[in-house]
């Protein structure tokens, strides 16, 4: 998890000076890359490790949806009008449940907890 969390804060290059118009674009295509990434690599070792990933209550009981990360952030970021720093503050919280509660994120649970983590963002962040 620490490597991770590593990761999403150097790779969002926050700090540097982006043109406008790659301001809310940029950040989330690294985010959604890091997030695809670590479910491609959590669901290898699951798999390697002959483990099953403890089902929370963010865990779908049907195939996973045919959506990818990518497409599901910027359906998102489309239709809510939430601010692009939403995004990054559901990383931390999704990092947090799982530094806390155990488990991984997987094309099982990633849907549902990116929704859920992106709403309680939301209501933190750009709710008046």
């Amino acid at each position: 998890m620490a490597m991770i969390r590593s990761e999403v804060f150097k790779s969002l290059e926050l700090g540097a000076s982006l043109g406008k118009s790659d301001v809310s674009e940029t950040p989330l295509l690294k985010l959604s890359w890091i997030l695809e990434r670590s479910i491609l690599k959590n669901e290898k070792l699951l798999v390697w490790r002959g483990n099953y990933d403890p089902v929370t209550i963010f865990h779908g009981s049907k195939a996973p949806p045919n959506m990818t990360v990518t497409q599901y952030m910027e359906r998102i970021l489309k239709y809510s009008n939430c601010s692009p720093s939403c995004f990054v503050i559901a990383q931390i919280y999704m990092e947090r449940f799982f530094h806390k509660n155990g488990g991984y994120l997987t094309s099982f649970n990633a849907h549902r907890l990116l929704i859920t983590s992106i709403m309680v963002a939301t209501k933190f962040l750009d709710d008046k």
